[in-house]
């Protein structure tokens, strides 16, 4: 085949499969909870390997002539698969809806395996094509998505798979052939998808817009991006507008700044509190935006990350964000880059509840840590106050743990002074709220408080100098500290432990396994055992053995979750994290496969210098973010895209480089690409799972461990390629 044509329909078939990754994530959210997601996610990828694996123990799918085939069944079924999400009304289609959004990527394996397998001596620039289209997908992911949503972004990526299928065929008869069936099976899904979005009540688990849309509420308006989908809804009495993010996440989106909010528990600190300046995080469907211009400050900042609600809710109240700067970004991102001190920052039920395609953390987890309060206590005003309103008692014991340890590591003598905990019992589940003072509360301030609150028909769990219930109280007269409660919470099975950056899972209560992640180690198990038998045949004497390819792909997949994360929490905004992270390191690590192309043996030493580079990236990150956190976006875009290129132009050459030294078995190639793609969907989990038992830290170091697994395993095994 010619490679003019080779490298294009390569580049096509990668640009393709990336862009279809990141709409399927987008379509899961919507549809399942965000640990399913997470679950199916790693399901359909792990269908890379699957397709590679049957190329590995068929000689006859390793063929010239069906790879255009294969990339023309990658498009088609990508569309049966987002006409399945259209036509879904119920659990049944749960496995249908498994079996379509694997297709595309077993079909994709069968590609890629056939073509390595065949021209393993040329990987090097293969590889470079591949992640030259799968970088480019990435970066081009957000905008495509914000333009043509989920839906469209799937129908763009099978035309780019159908395109590299009708490059790939070698003579114009197959070309026309392959052409038409590709016509004729796109009718089927084509008529079948509904126009727009995937209709608002047909998710297949139990989600709160489902359960207000089955109550009789009426769905006025939708709008999909890359951070999610929104919807919005009017409750029966024609009045109430509730704003959902993914099917889940409702805020309250009132039509005017009525007094009526004013019974709301959110307007205690407002009314306590009288403050001149506001920031609030989160706003939704601005319900905290309207409370806080009751209150008449002279200013309201407010960041939200939901651009497409901000709208929505702006459609049927266009004064839902009139004098309040608002930001469409991370609140804490917002915060470090806006000039002077709060009287009050606010936090009313900071949820998103959106599943996301690298990772077990959901976007607002970085709103709860440590780390968070002690960012919002510097921007406090001298008596200023941190208000929030929070779901439950577990969260707002874990809240308050949280609080007073970011409280007792900026000095307070007694932190506990610095806090105050109240429950409104009104509803049909009590809500609580929790109040963190920058100064230690007078006693008679919180009095004053206390007798407010009060008025509002709220309930007295924790204040200072006045009462506290059990087992509170040990904190309040100094007889117990916060490690004792939160051990007695730990011996009957409950996490109530102060939450970090690092592994930011406010809202993961129980110890151990997360229950969302068990199926997913179950998979991750059930693909190592699948691949043992291509252990086997891949073990011969080739100077790249099976658990070289194994390392590589775990390896990968660890040090670009380690990485998303933190930079995710530098640039405040999720989807440009993963656009940003995933291009660069795929970019960067097409241009390290070409260099490989020209140099001698690079598994001798590229393996320990991508170890190396990761952990000198893990010292020097707390530096960089620092010195550039509150830099305007363009430059900290370009610091975190510099600080990826050295690891993820190392991180390109190894791959081809070892696939090369397979050149003269088609066969083995094919088997270490089932292989590397098995072991990557394994390592994706089991960095999920060390992220929420252990921390990032850690798995960024699990991705450091296997790659000096690959260089132990390259250098016992060289050998020079011929």
């Amino acid at each position: 085949m010619s490679g003019k044509r080779l490298l294009p329909a390569t580049f096509l078939l990668a640009g393709a499969g990336l862009l279809f990754e990141l709409a399927l994530t987008r379509l899961l959210s919507y549809v399942f909870q965000p640990g399913f997601t997470f679950l199916v996610l790693s399901l359909a990828l792990a269908g890379l390997g699957l397709g590679a694996a049957a190329a590995a123990l068929s000689s006859r799918l390793r063929s010239e002539h069906l790879l255009g085939l294969h990339a023309l069944a990658a498009g088609v079924t990508m569309l049966y698969a987002l006409a399945g999400f259209s036509a879904a009304d119920s659990s049944g289609w749960l496995y249908p809806l498994l079996l379509l959004s694997m297709l595309p990527f077993v079909f994709s394996g069968l590609a890629f395996s056939t073509l390595f397998s065949l021209h393993a001596a040329d990987s090097h620039r293969l590889y470079w094509a591949d992640l030259l289209g799968a970088g480019s997908g990435a970066l081009l992911a957000v905008p495509i998505l914000n333009a043509l949503g989920a839906p469209g972004a799937v129908l763009l990526a099978a035309l780019l798979a159908a395109a590299a299928g009708l490059l790939w065929p070698a003579r114009a008869r197959r070309s026309a052939v392959a052409s038409a069936l590709f016509a004729v099976a796109v009718l089927v899904p084509v008529f079948s998808v509904q126009p727009g979005l995937v209709p608002a009540d047909r998710n297949l688990s139990t989600k709160p817009l489902q359960v207000e849309l089955a109550q009789g509420a009426r769905l006025l308006d939708s709008r999909s991006d890359a951070f999610g989908r929104s919807d919005l809804v009017v409750r029966p009495d024609g009045q109430a507008h509730y704003l959902y993010l993914d099917g889940g996440a409702g805020s309250y989106v009132p039509l005017t700044d009525s007094a009526q909010l004013k019974t709301d528990p959110g307007w205690l600190p407002f009314a306590a509190f009288r403050p001149d300046s506001v920031f609030i995080i989160g706003p939704g469907g601005g319900l905290d935006t309207a409370l806080a211009r009751l209150a008449a400050p002279q200013r309201i900042v407010a960041a939200e990350l939901n651009r497409a609600g901000v709208q929505l809710a702006q459609e049927v109240n266009e004064n839902a964000w009139s004098e309040t700067e608002l930001h469409t970004a991370d609140g804490r991102t917002v915060l470090r880059r806006t000039a002077g001190r709060f009287d009050l920052i606010f936090l009313s039920h900071v949820l998103s509840d959106t599943g996301e395609a690298r990772g077990f953390a959901l976007s607002e987890a970085g709103s709860y840590t440590v780390e968070a309060f002690r960012e919002y206590v510097q921007h406090l005003e001298a008596d200023g106050v941190i208000a929030l309103k929070l779901y439950d008692e577990l969260s707002l014991a874990r809240a308050l743990f949280t609080a007073y340890e970011a409280l007792a590591e900026e000095g307070a003598e007694r932190p506990a002074d610095h806090l105050l905990a109240l429950l409104d019992p009104s509803g049909s589940r009590p809500l609580p709220l929790l109040l963190v003072r920058r100064e230690a509360f007078p006693q008679a301030e919180a009095v004053r408080v206390a007798r407010q609150a009060e008025e509002l028909g709220l309930a007295f769990l924790f204040v200072p100098h006045l009462l506290a219930d059990p087992p509170l109280d040990g904190l309040a007269d100094g007889s117990s500290t916060p490690g004792a409660i939160i051990g007695e919470a730990a011996a009957d099975g409950i996490n109530l432990a102060p939450v970090r950056d690092d592994a930011p899972y406010f809202f993961q209560f129980g110890r151990g396994v997360p229950a969302a992640l068990v199926p997913a180690v179950w998979l991750a198990a059930l693909l190592l055992i699948l691949s043992l038998p291509l252990f086997r045949r891949g073990a011969g004497n080739t100077g790249a053995p099976p658990l070289l390819f194994a390392a590589l792909g775990a390896g990968f997949l660890a040090l670009e979750l380690g990485f998303l994360q933190k930079i995710q929490l530098f640039l405040g905004q999720p989807t440009t994290a993963l656009s940003l992270v995933l291009g660069v390191l795929l970019l960067a690590g097409g241009s390290g496969s070409l260099l490989a192309g020209r140099l001698q043996e690079p598994l001798r030493w590229a393996p320990l210098l991508t170890a190396v580079l990761a952990g000198v990236w893990l010292l020097t990150w707390p530096l960089l973010t620092a010195t550039f956190g509150a830099s305007p976006e363009p430059l900290r875009l370009l610091v975190a895209a510099l600080s990826l290129v050295p690891s993820g132009a190392v991180l390109g050459m190894m791959l081809p480089a070892a696939l090369r030294r397979l050149s003269g078995s088609p066969r083995d190639v094919a088997a270490a690409w089932a292989i590397n793609g098995l072991c990557s969907v394994s390592g994706s989990v089991a960095a999920a799972l060390l992220a929420v038992l252990a921390g990032y830290t850690y798995v960024l170091l699990l991705g450091c461990a296997c790659y000096l697994l690959v260089f132990v395993a390259a250098r016992s095994r060289a050998k020079t390629p011929a």
